[in-house]
Parts: structure tokens; sequence; C-alpha cells
């Protein structure tokens, strides 16, 4: 979408799931996870028109790329044991 005006056809429950999607990318950095599941759930969504899909899907690979890099920063975070504020700031990022 591009912002504007939102159609009036569209499910009710769509709208619920875009409006939630919207809200969870707020927290993504802080909760991936959740703004990847609240994407999907747009981009999936198959009850009548979804014009989110197209964004939404673009959506669901940017969070997978975010989550996925943030996974193999989390797992290399044992690689800084002689740098406590290494751990610290790893810590920091995932809480």
């Amino acid at each position: 979408m591009d912002g504007s005006a939102v159609p009036t056809d569209i499910e009710p429950d769509l709208l619920v799931l875009y409006e939630e999607a919207l809200a969870r990318d707020n927290e993504g950095q802080k909760k991936p996870k959740e703004a990847l599941a609240a994407w999907k759930a747009v981009a999936t969504f198959g009850k009548g028109k979804n014009p989110f899909r197209t964004d939404a899907a673009r959506r669901v690979k940017e969070w997978e790329k975010y989550a996925a890099s943030r996974a193999a920063l989390w797992e290399t975070s044992g690689n800084f044991g002689a740098c406590p504020q290494c751990k610290y700031l790893i810590l920091l990022i995932n809480n």
C-alpha cells in the first residue's frame, strides 16, 4: 500500500492483522520474531482481496533477514569470552 486511504472492500480481519503488523514493526528490533509472524499473517491471509500481500511479503523477507543476522550474532557472541563489555552489549541487544 502506498499510505493512501484504505479501500472499504477489504476483509475486517485483514485490516486488524495489518494494523497489528504495523504495530509490531515499531517493536521489531527488540522482537523480530513477533514482527515476522505478524507480517506472515498478513501475507498469507487468503480471504478475498488482499492489497497488502505484496508489501507484507516484502516485510516478511526483511524480517527474516534481520532475524537471521541477529541469530548469527547471538551464536557468535560466545567468542567474546575475554571481553565482558562485548557480552554485556550482546545481552542488551537481545533483551
